[in-house]
């Protein structure tokens, strides 16, 4: 009869671990099985008389099976300890790839838009600037940098219109591929460089200090190469900033006055600057 007692007891001792834990937890299921658990140890106490405040005085046995069931609501704890962090964990996880995936949709929008503005930048037969682009620099550079020395160029190639004429726009297309990669190639990165439109390129050397290396540059894209066994040349003309303007629209009209002079000769380059000594004389 004792030993069935103290199955009972330890089955009521832990329906009421199993209430308290249940009651801890708070989400929908475990509310039910707290409801559970109280119906079956209110039918189970009701249905015995002899389970009693006097009985659980009973000897050194209950003693061990206070123990036994103190274990035992221990491990119930920390289970659901465990199943619930184990829960906040897949959330995160979840929470992660979210992330991981929202940022990877808005790495691939940036490329996307990236594309776009260098689409929109760039003349689609030569690839460099275009013509609005490059005034949009051009004039931010010159208002922000107002004191320091920068050369204009402007590069028109001698007798493009001939060879457009005689050996059709493909050919003319390869010339304007021709100069634009040896422009890119004997300028610096921090210079700019753009199609203003037809045959006409422009170059700002920004910065610049050292006069031997920018004649050595001149003399070296007078003459960009060979199509289709005609040997390709241009004419400059170079303005500077601030010495021969003092806006963009200014030092752009007088690159292209320069360019004129040089054009009248054709493979050669002038500087705005001479053409005043040369007025003046």
């Amino acid at each position: 009869r004792q030993r069935q007692m103290c199955i009972r007891d330890s089955f009521l001792v832990c329906l009421f671990g199993l209430t308290i834990i249940a009651g801890i937890s708070g989400d929908s299921l475990s509310k039910g099985v707290m409801a559970a658990c109280l119906g079956l140890l209110v039918s189970c106490i009701g249905a015995d008389p002899m389970t009693s405040r006097a009985r659980l005085t009973f000897g050194v046995e209950r003693l061990y099976l206070g123990l036994d069931l103190a274990i035992c609501l221990i491990g119930l704890f920390a289970l659901v300890q465990v199943m619930t962090k184990a829960e906040r964990k897949e959330d995160r996880l979840i929470l992660d790839t979210s992330k991981i995936e929202n940022g990877l949709d808005i790495t691939k929008e940036r490329l996307q838009m990236e594309k776009l503005r260098h689409k929109a930048e760039k003349d689609t037969l030569t690839g460099v600037y275009n013509r609005e682009t490059m005034k949009q620099q051009l004039q931010s550079y010159l208002i922000e940098n107002p004191k320091t020395v920068n050369a204009l160029i402007m590069v028109d190639t001698d007798n493009f219109k001939q060879i457009n004429d005689t050996l059709g726009h493909q050919v003319g297309d390869q010339v304007l591929r021709l100069v634009s990669e040896m422009l890119r190639e004997a300028f610096q990165e921090r210079d700019i460089v753009g199609r203003f439109g037809g045959d006409e390129f422009v170059v700002l050397c920004r910065n610049l200090t050292n006069w031997e290396w920018l004649v050595q540059k001149l003399e070296a894209i007078l003459c960009c190469g060979e199509v289709r066994g005609i040997v390709c040349t241009n004419s400059v003309g170079i303005a500077l900033f601030p010495g021969d303007a003092a806006n963009f629209y200014q030092l752009l009209e007088n690159a292209d006055v320069a360019l004129y002079q040089s054009k009248q000769r054709k493979r050669a380059y002038t500087f705005y600057t001479c053409l005043l000594y040369t007025s003046d004389a």
